[in-house]
């Protein structure tokens, strides 16, 4: 197995305010793309989507996510595409989706950052 590092972003939502506190944990990849989240999980779906290349993975948490980071889906994964969101193995997450080959997310994602 190879072991890598996955850095999440927490945050600390008090009205409008968003405080990202950045975190440490491992995972480990197979293969055969079986990923084990290893430490703090809360933000470890956004990755999990970009390895199974699924935007209905990532656009569900991103709704799970509403309420605590944006008061949006759209508003959620704009915080974490930003290059100092979200980092999956040390990468922000469109730069993740396009090293893991995730052409579904990737494209997902490219054309959120044309609009922003």
């Amino acid at each position: 197995m190879q072991k890598t590092t996955l850095l999440t972003v927490l945050s600390a939502s008090y009205l409008v305010l968003w405080s990202p506190a950045i975190l440490a944990d491992s995972i480990e990849t197979t293969a055969a793309n079986n990923v084990r989240f290893v430490g703090q999980t809360e933000y470890a779906g956004f990755c999990q989507a970009v390895v199974e290349d699924d935007v209905k993975v990532l656009k569900k948490n991103a709704s799970r996510q509403v309420g605590r980071l944006a008061s949006s889906q759209e508003a959620v994964i704009s915080l974490v595409m930003a290059d100092d969101g979200l980092r999956c193995n040390g990468d922000n997450l469109v730069t993740f989706a396009e090293r893991r080959g995730a052409r579904t997310v990737h494209d997902f994602l490219q054309a959120r950052l044309v609009y922003e």
